[in-house]
């Protein structure tokens, strides 16, 4: 699971982009523009996400390699952490 999709799976815990947002952090154009594809979190906001949702720093690392390698939707489960 990359970056995108991480962003798309938290998003049902929000009413509205708006919240999410501002949870986060950003403008919810922004936000708006990750969620759909057509811009990628520039370092600085990444530093918000990653924060904002608390994401342990090996689960970060599989998601920036899964955005690297194009493996956006999904990512095999670990079976020493069942931590996508």
């Amino acid at each position: 699971m990359g970056i995108r999709a991480f962003l798309r799976a938290m998003r049902k815990g929000f009413e509205r982009q708006e919240e999410m947002a501002e949870f986060i952090g950003v403008k919810q154009p922004a936000l708006s523009q990750w969620l759909s594809g057509h811009r990628y979190p520039d370092p600085a906001s990444r530093r918000l996400i990653r924060r904002a949702f608390s994401v342990p720093d090996d689960q970060w690392a599989r998601m920036l390699l899964a955005d690297e390698t194009g493996e956006e939707e999904s990512m095999p489960t670990t079976q020493a952490t069942g931590i996508r």
